[in-house]
C-alpha cells in the first residue's frame, strides 16, 4: 500500500520544480513509511511513499519496462497479478521481481486503456508512457483507493490525498460552496467533487488520459441487476456465495507481513474471522472499540467469537476526551469533511491494530450488498405512504410521528424519508438535513448561490439501472456514492494515517456482480434482512450475532454531548470565525442547538455536521493545513 503524486505541465512542458514534488511526497509520508522514489522528465514528475506487503526485498517504485519507455508509481493491491504474470510472461513480457506492481506495468504495455478490465483489487496508479506522451491514471472498481486532481487547462496535478496537491501553486486552497450544501444533507460530498474549489475525485471505475490535447475521463466497468436472475434458485444462490465470499476473505490473507482483522461483533466482521480461522494455522490478531457505556459498547458480542475462533483479541476503550483530543487530527488525515460519529473510534482502533500487524481486514460492504440496513425493509412502505392523501400524510401522520419524544430518531428520519420521491429519499436515509431544513439553516445569500435539493446528484446515477425496483436503485447508490465517497475514504484515511492497508473482502467486483444477481427476495425475507448471507454462513457464526438488532459503528455521542463534547460543540459553533463564514442563518442554528440541548428535539446528526464542517474550515481553510504534532507525517524525505 502507497501513495503517489504527480504533475504534468502537458501544454509547454515547462520543468517541474524537484523540491516541490519532493515536498509533495513528503505531506503523504504516513501512507508509505518504507521507501520513497522519484521520476523526473521533462515537464512532468512522478513521486510515491511505499508501505512494503509484498515481495519487501524489491518492488520499489517508481518502476519501469525494460526499455525505459513506460513508468509506472502504484498504490494498492491486485489480487490475481500472479495469475496476470503467466498471461503475461506467456506473450513474451519479462518480469524481475514477484511483486504485483510489475503485473499492472505490463497489463498497461500489453492491453493499453483495457489493462483496467485485467485487474481484480483494489488500486489508484498513474503511469508515463512515453512512447505517446501519454499520462494514464486509473481507480480501482469500488473507489477503495483514492485519487485526486487539479487541472488549470495547461497543468494537470494529482495524487493519493488532497493535502499533497495544495501544495503546489496553483491549487487554489477555496471552498466549494455547493458542497457546503451537499454536505449538509449527505455527510459527505460525492464524486466528483470535493470540498475544494477545483479539486476532482477520479471517481471510482474510471480512467483518465492524458495528452498535449487535453484530458479524456471513461468509465470501464459498472454492474446492473438482471430481472432474469429472479428465477435462480436459493440453493444455487447460497452456494455460490459461499464459494465466492470464501475465495474473497482467501485472497486477501496474501502477504509477506503479519495480518489481523477487526472484529466488532456484527455479522460482516465475524464471519470474516471465521473465515481466516479456517484458513490460517497460526495466531490470529483481532480488534475491538469499546466504550465505558455500556448502552453502547459492542465488546461482549466481539468476545462471543474470541473463544469460538481462538484469536488473540485486542480492545481500545474510547472515552469522550480521547473524541475531542483527535476531532483536528482525523480532519487532517481525511482532507474532506466526512461527519460520522464511528470515525474517531476507527482512527483509535487502528492506530492500536498498527502495533500488532500492518494489514487489517475489514467488514465494509456487506450491508449494501445484501441489503443489511434497516431503510432496505422500511423503504417498501413508501408506495403505500404516498397513497395516503397529502394532507394525512403530512399533518397528521408527520406531525404525530415527529412530535414523538426525543429519543426517536429513527423513526423520525424513516417517516421524514418517506414523505420524498424516490431520489431525494435515497439521500435523506443516510443524511442529515432535510431539504425544509436546510433552506431554513442556510443564509440568503448561500441559498442563492447553491442548489438545495440532492434530487440532481442521484437521478443521475440510479438511471444506469433502468428496470431496477426501488430498494435496487438504493443499493446502487449506496454503492456507487455512500461507499467510495463515505465509508471507504474514511476507512482509507484512518488506516493510512497509522501506516494500515485496509481491506474489505465484500468489494471484490466479482462479488458485486454477483450480489446484483441475487434475488431481492433472498437478500430480505420475512423482515429478516442480509438473510442469504446469515442463512449461508449460519453454521460459522454464534447465535446472538445472527439474531441481534442492526446497530452499525455505534458511539455514544448522545450521553458526551451533554457533558464536554456539548460545551465543546457549542463554543466552536457559535464562535466569531463560525458566524464571519457567512453560510448559516444564526438564529436557526442556535434555535436547533437549544432544541437539541432541551431534550425538546434530536439534532445529533445535524449538529454533528455543522461541527464538521466547521473544524475543516479551521484546519484547511482559516490556515496553511499542517501536520498534526507529533505525526509520522512530520518527516521529510
Amino acid at each position: 500500500m502507497c501513495g503517489i503524486v504527480g504533475i504534468l505541465n502537458y501544454r509547454n512542458r515547462e520543468p517541474v520544480d524537484p523540491e516541490l514534488l519532493r515536498a509533495m511526497n513528503a505531506r503523504i509520508f504516513h501512507r508509505g513509511p518504507d521507501e520513497g522514489g522519484v521520476l523526473e522528465r521533462p515537464g512532468l514528475g512522478l513521486a510515491m511513499r511505499r508501505l512494503t506487503i509484498i515481495d519487501l526485498s524489491s518492488g520499489s517504485q517508481p518502476m519501469s519496462t525494460d526499455d525505459g519507455k513506460v513508468h509506472i508509481v502504484y498504490n494498492g493491491e491486485v489480487w490475481n497479478y500472479k495469475e496476470l504474470r503467466a498471461k503475461l510472461e506467456a506473450k513474451g513480457h519479462r518480469f524481475h521481481t514477484t511483486c504485483d506492481t510489475e503485473s499492472v506495468l505490463y497489463s498497461y504495455v500489453e492491453w493499453g486503456e483495457e489493462c483496467c478490465e485485467h485487474l481484480r483489487g483494489m488500486y489508484g496508479f498513474a503511469i508515463w508512457d512515453e512512447r505517446c506522451d501519454r499520462l494514464f491514471v486509473a481507480r480501482d472498481r469500488m473507489g477503495k483507493k483514492p485519487i485526486y486532481y487539479y487541472d488549470n487547462g495547461s497543468t494537470i496535478v494529482f495524487g493519493s490525498e488532497i493535502k499533497s496537491l495544495l501544495m503546489h501553486p496553483v491549487v487554489p486552497r477555496e471552498v466549494n460552496l455547493q458542497g457546503v450544501s451537499d454536505h449538509l444533507t449527505l455527510r459527505y460530498i460525492p464524486s466528483p467533487d470535493t470540498m475544494f474549489r477545483g479539486i476532482r475525485k477520479l471517481p471510482p471505475a474510471h480512467w483518465m488520459s492524458v495528452t498535449a490535447g487535453g484530458i479524456t475521463l471513461r468509465r470501464y466497468w459498472d454492474f446492473r441487476f438482471d430481472p432474469a436472475s429472479d428465477s435462480r434458485s436459493y440453493q444455487e444462490c447460497s452456494e455460490e456465495l459461499r464459494e465466492r465470499f470464501t475465495d474473497c476473505v482467501r485472497m486477501r490473507l496474501m502477504s509477506d507481513v503479519p495480518l489481523g482483522a477487526t472484529l466488532s461483533g456484527g455479522v460482516d466482521s465475524t464471519l470474516i474471522v471465521a473465515l481466516m480461522r479456517q484458513m490460517v494455522t497460526g495466531p490470529i490478531q483481532t480488534f475491538a472499540v469499546g466504550y465505558k457505556e455500556e448502552t453502547h459498547s459492542e465488546l461482549k458480542y466481539a468476545r462471543l467469537g474470541v473463544d469460538r475462533y481462538d484469536v488473540e483479541h485486542h480492545e481500545v476503550i474510547v472515552t469522550c476526551d480521547d473524541f475531542i483530543e483527535n476531532l483536528e487530527p482525523a480532519t487532517w488525515f481525511r482532507d474532506e469533511p466526512v461527519s460520522e460519529f464511528a470515525e474517531i473510534p476507527q482512527m483509535l482502533l487502528c492506530r492500536l491494530a498498527r502495533r500488532y500487524v500492518k494489514v487489517l481486514l475489514t467488514g465494509e460492504g456487506g450491508d449494501e450488498l445484501f441489503g443489511g440496513y434497516p431503510k432496505c425493509h422500511t423503504d417498501r412502505l413508501a408506495k403505500w405512504y404516498h397513497v395516503l392523501p397529502r394532507p394525512l400524510r403530512d399533518k397528521l401522520v408527520g406531525g404525530l410521528v415527529q412530535s414523538l419524544p426525543f429519543g426517536y430518531r429513527r423513526l423520525k428520519v424513516a417517516e421524514q424519508a418517506l414523505r420524498y420521491d424516490q431520489p431525494e429519499r435515497i439521500a435523506m436515509w443516510f443524511g442529515s438535513f432535510d431539504t425544509e431544513h436546510k433552506r431554513s439553516v442556510l443564509s440568503p445569500d448561500l441559498a442563492r448561490q447553491s442548489e438545495i435539493s440532492v434530487a440532481r446528484l442521484v437521478q443521475p446515477v440510479i438511471a444506469r439501472v433502468p428496470g431496477a425496483r426501488p430498494v435496487e436503485q438504493m443499493l446502487y447508490w449506496d454503492l456507487h456514492a455512500w461507499l467510495p465517497d463515505n465509508l471507504m475514504m474514511k476507512a482509507d484515511r484512518m488506516a493510512m494515517a497509522v501506516s494500515l492497508e485496509a481491506r474489505v473482502p465484500f468489494l471484490d467486483h466479482e462479488l458485486v456482480e454477483f450480489s446484483a444477481r441475487v434475488p431481492l427476495r433472498y437478500k430480505i425475507r420475512n423482515g429478516v434482512l442480509k438473510y442469504i448471507l446469515k442463512d449461508t454462513f449460519r453454521d460459522l457464526l454464534p447465535e446472538e450475532v445472527i439474531t441481534r438488532r442492526k446497530a452499525g459503528f455505534l458511539v455514544p455521542v448522545s450521553p458526551w454531548f451533554a457533558g464536554k463534547l456539548g460545551q465543546y460543540l457549542r463554543e466552536m459553533l457559535t464562535s466569531s470565525e463560525a458566524r464571519a463564514r457567512g453560510y448559516y442563518d444564526m438564529r436557526e442554528v442556535n434555535r436547533a442547538i437549544q432544541l437539541h440541548f432541551d431534550r425538546r428535539q434530536d439534532f445529533e446528526r445535524e449538529l454533528w455536521t455543522l461541527l464538521n464542517l466547521e473544524i475543516w474550515h479551521r484546519v484547511f481553510i482559516d490556515r496553511v493545513p499542517e501536520p498534526p504534532a507529533g505525526s509520522e507525517a512530520l518527516a521529510v524525505v
